[in-house]
């Protein structure tokens, strides 16, 4: 009868042996996963920052732009003024 136990107890823990590594392949298929999101993530916002980067560029050369566009415009308001107390005077 003792055997009978013993082998109904080696059977038991065999069987929970085998749910465990059942489980045990489950978690590392899911950190495999999860290490290939958290990779995604790092690329995904490694390149939200570069394109960030581009923006803030383009941004500071479209108001560089602006600036020099109004300089231009207050040049050609002198010019124009000047010449019409050109005209003026003629």
């Amino acid at each position: 009868m003792h055997e009978a136990e013993l082998r109904q107890s080696r059977g038991a823990l065999e069987q929970k042996d085998q749910v465990l590594k059942v489980k045990e392949a489950e978690l590392q298929r899911k950190e495999a996963e999860l290490q290939r999101e958290k990779t995604a993530v790092t690329t995904l916002t490694a390149t939200l920052a570069e394109k960030d980067a581009a923006l803030g560029e383009k941004e500071a050369a479209v108001q560089n732009a602006e600036a020099a566009l109004k300089e231009k415009e207050a040049s050609l308001s002198t010019l124009q003024e000047a010449a019409w107390v050109w005209l003026d005077e003629a």
